[in-house]
């Protein structure tokens, strides 16, 4: 072997040795790539967040049917003031009227509020809709990791999402292109109005947002991510604890 192949064949070698403990982990994931510098160990906090009709309810579904409640993971139900369509995944959402919502807040009942501006109305005027996350477990229950799943209003809010965000926390982001979207939310609910429809398709906020893992539920990955997800999440509270 040549000096300069020597040379090449040991350049590789220190590459890919100098690669991080976290970016040759990912490398078993298809759906699941990390965005930057990430960090897994001591996660407390996933945030999982993205547009409508993304996936997102399709990760949790999967992640409870697992069992993965009963290894120390604490799913919050999501409180909001939408009427109850029949369209929930998994029974993620507490369906409450505003006045309910403004009283469970007043008592400290909901955690990270945040609201988005959507036509649910018959005459499709637009209405703020308001969520949150009911604060759920019990004294001295400390679980190994707290999963939050949120559409993109959550980052629209600043105050909320300064809370949120931080020391200990992970954010994925869910993704699928708009016409993938437009397509699942049909599905789901036909009866929503195309006003509504396009609001929930075209909200792109996740752009301008930063996470640390994009989770991609389309195409090649549609069949794989939910169980992919699911072995990331035990292993944020298993291997990197």
């Amino acid at each position: 072997m040549s000096e300069k192949s020597s040379q090449l064949a040991w350049t590789e070698y220190q590459t890919d040795h100098i690669r991080s403990e976290t970016e040759r982990y990912f490398d078993r994931y298809w759906s699941i790539q990390p965005v930057g510098e990430v960090d897994l160990h001591s996660v407390k906090r996933l945030i999982v967040i993205g547009g409508s009709g993304g996936g997102k309810s399709t990760l949790i579904s999967r992640l409870k049917g697992s069992g993965i409640e009963t290894s120390g993971v604490f799913i919050p139900q999501r409180v909001v003031t939408s009427p109850d369509r029949g369209d929930d995944v998994g029974g993620e959402n507490v369906h409450v009227s505003d006045d309910e919502f403004a009283r469970l807040q007043e008592y400290g009942s909901i955690e990270f509020p945040w609201s988005k501006q959507l036509p649910l109305e018959t005459n499709g005027a637009i209405k703020p809709v308001r969520y949150g996350f009911m604060r759920g477990g019990w004294d001295g229950y400390v679980p190994a990791l707290t999963l939050y799943a949120a559409n993109n209003g959550l980052y629209a809010n600043p105050d909320s999402w300064r809370q949120i965000e931080g020391a200990n926390t992970l954010i994925a982001c869910v993704t699928a292109p708009q016409e993938v979207r437009a397509v699942r939310l049909y599905e789901r609910l036909p009866t929503m109005g195309p006003a509504e429809a396009r609001i929930r398709t075209t909200d792109n906020l996740q752009l301008g947002m930063k996470p640390h893992v994009n989770v991609s539920t389309y195409g090649l990955h549609q069949g794989i991510a939910a169980a992919e997800f699911a072995e990331f999440v035990t292993d944020l509270t298993t291997a990197f604890q």
